[in-house]
């Protein structure tokens, strides 16, 4: 059922929900006339229900992009949360007025909604803006991940290899394709790849936001003048946060579903997006990862404090998995890079 997002009664949400759509209608328009003229378009709608999810297709009329209306809800009460912890992003202010402060039932795990903890928000006016910022990089995020499963063209090849006609994402495992969970995990490792090559526009844009808007240059600027680097590396860190939370703060590596571990998917999308900046414009590596670095600790503290996270079980065995799983899915991503190549509208 469509989720009338215009309903809200809080301004200030109403105004993320609007913004995000406009977003989406504007890539699906751009990635259509670059790549796919010859193709159908591109719809975009929330939709609402008690998952976290969202969902690409493919009707008579157009490419059907849908995204739960709790994605962009969820983002924003998750980042507002961390963002109450001054030990996340300790630079901005956290004392003083707060424009935010309220104790709100949230869902603990997107998997289990029945699962749900009081959280105390408290943010100040430049914290709020943080948190809605980011929440929205990872809400954006979430809809270039399923305009990557058309630009690959899944779409197709679900139709082809399952006779299925829409795509499931986040938290959804599907038991009809658990037979073939490789080709499904090659797909989403796919999607995100291209995924990253649009999230890269986002980061650009806040780089050059910040020339402008006082509150983009408090949150994203570095004192030395590496603001892409610093502002890549709060995206990173952002969407590491985000897998933690959406993939139900799973704590060992899960080969059986179409998503890998939180840090699994958060280094290979660092890669992507890194490789992504520096086909854009000079990045400094060493730079990137020291600021990386800085940030991960502080965030892994903060989603500690708020009991989505374990920090005792990144044991030196843990990061062996981890690299194990990084050479696997680039092996699955080799393997079956070709299955819908028939389909794909970008190499």
């Amino acid at each position: 059922m469509e989720f009338d997002h215009e309903a809200i009664d809080d301004a200030g949400l109403r105004t993320e929900f609007m913004h995000l759509a406009l977003r989406a209608r504007n890539v699906g328009r751009s990635l259509h006339q670059a790549y796919g003229t010859n193709r159908l378009p591109f719809a975009f709608r929330y939709i609402n229900g008690f998952e976290f999810n969202a969902y690409a297709s493919a009707d008579e009329s157009a490419y059907r992009i849908e995204l739960n209306a709790s994605v962009p809800l969820f983002s924003i009460l998750l980042f507002s949360r961390l963002l109450s912890d001054p030990q996340m992003l300790p630079f901005l202010d956290g004392g003083g007025q707060k424009a935010s402060a309220f104790y709100i039932p949230f869902v603990l795990d997107p998997a289990d909604f029945r699962r749900r903890v009081d959280w105390n928000i408290e943010l100040t006016a430049i914290r709020s803006f943080a948190a809605g910022t980011i929440a929205d990089l990872c809400s954006t995020f979430v809809l270039c991940h399923e305009f990557g499963h058309v630009l690959g063209g899944h779409i197709e090849g679900l139709q082809h290899y399952y006779r299925d006609t829409r795509l499931a994402e986040l938290v959804a495992v599907d038991p009809m394709v658990s037979a073939d969970t490789t080709l499904r995990q090659a797909w989403e490792y796919e999607a995100d790849l291209i995924a990253a090559l649009l999230v890269v526009q986002f980061v650009d844009e806040l780089v050059s936001d910040r020339e402008v808007q006082p509150r983009t240059r408090e949150v994203f600027s570095d004192e030395h003048g590496f603001h892409f680097e610093h502002t890549l590396a709060i995206a990173v860190v952002s969407l590491f946060c985000f897998f933690v939370y959406v993939q139900g703060m799973r704590l060992k590596l899960n080969k059986h579903s179409s998503h890998p571990h939180p840090h699994v998917r958060a280094t290979y999308m660092k890669h992507a997006l890194l490789r992504a900046a520096h086909a854009r414009r000079p990045v400094n590596n060493e730079v990137f990862h020291r600021l990386l670095d800085i940030r991960l600790g502080e965030a892994m503290n903060s989603l500690e404090l708020a009991g989505l996270f374990e920090p005792r079980r990144y044991t030196r065995r843990f990061m062996q998995q981890v690299d194990v799983e990084l050479k696997r899915m680039n092996t699955l991503y080799s393997t079956h890079r070709d299955s819908c190549s028939a389909w794909r509208w970008i190499e």
